[in-house]
């Protein structure tokens, strides 16, 4: 990618529902080139499909992080695709000195148990350590829940929800005219989910965009000195280049927190910074191996969540 494809991929990471007229206003560049670049980005799957995220209150969807070691005894290529088709896996890797990270998100604890289960079952697999996530801290899931316990989604906001699970760009006209609806109503409904932060736009890409090494820290937490949420903060400021983000865990003295580095000379590097900032315990690095290219499996498990919840409402 050059610098203008870099410009829009960006832009429609943040956001995918963004006009390309206003990128290419940004960008100085004529919007047809927007256009035909976007679309390129997308038919050499560097774009893999736009996306809408949605806020965990909304879905109340359950997830969780397994820490998965093989035996080292089969093809670990095999195993870790095995891994990734296990039901409601929606994010693995490839297997890397006997061990890979693998997201479950599925609608209930006991599904989940039963795909982390699955996982165990397999054969190669040497011990699975399950941590039940919350998604996001438990501060800022506070600090949301206001907004979205206001909102009080009715049928309408499903419907609408549900129209941009299959088509994130799709105008509101567009969805009034799917819905048969009128599109002043379809308007007010989608300014809702999104002044409530129930939703936001992205972009699914493939995993070798960004390139470098990925670093998985366990970090283990004082909670007498320390929480996830200011710990996330420091991390943002004493890390600007290297942190991504973190997975919360439920039992909130663990934190697991992603990092890219250009080269391994950075790993126990940050290790020991990691272990001078107040709170933190210990830190357990973990390289993680690529990320497998992934079916549209959450789209479809949100979908089914939206559709059941939208099938109960008046």
């Amino acid at each position: 990618m050059d610098s203008l494809d870099r410009e829009i991929f960006y832009s429609l990471y943040k956001n995918c529902r963004t006009p390309y007229q206003d990128i290419a206003d940004q960008t100085d560049v004529r919007v047809s080139t927007i256009w035909k670049r976007a679309d390129r980005l997308c038919r050499q799957d560097i774009i893999l499909r736009f996306a809408v995220e949605l806020n965990p209150l909304v879905i109340d969807s359950v997830m969780a992080l397994l820490v998965v070691r093989s035996k080292g005894t089969v093809d670990e290529t095999r195993l870790a695709s095995m891994i990734a088709e296990v039901p409601y896996v929606f994010s693995s890797g490839e297997i890397r000195n006997r061990v890979c990270y693998v997201l479950l998100e599925a609608p209930t604890d006991e599904k989940v148990s039963k795909s982390a289960s699955k996982v165990m079952s397999l054969d190669g697999i040497e011990d699975v350590e399950n941590y039940p996530l919350s998604g996001l801290s438990e501060d800022y899931m506070d600090w949301l829940r206001p907004s979205i316990e206001q909102l009080q989604m009715k049928k309408i906001h499903h419907e609408v929800l549900d129209c941009l699970l299959v088509n994130p760009r799709s105008t509101a006209q567009r969805i009034a005219d799917d819905l048969g609806k009128n599109a002043r109503r379809v308007v007010k409904a989608l300014n809702d989910l999104l002044d409530s932060g129930a939703l936001w736009f992205t972009v699914r890409f493939h995993p070798n965009v960004n390139r470098g090494l990925s670093v998985n820290y366990k970090l283990i937490l004082d909670k007498s000195k320390t929480n996830q949420i200011d710990l996330v903060s420091a991390l943002l400021q004493e890390f600007p280049k290297h942190y991504f983000w973190s997975f919360y865990c439920r039992d909130e003295s663990i934190l697991f927190s992603y990092f890219m580095f250009d080269s391994f000379n950075y790993v126990s590097k940050i290790q020991e910074q990691l272990l001078e900032i107040d709170g933190i315990h210990s830190a357990e690095s973990t390289i993680l191996g690529s990320a497998i290219k992934r079916p549209r499996y959450r789209e479809v498990l949100l979908r089914d969540i939206v559709t059941e919840r939208k099938n109960t409402l008046p």
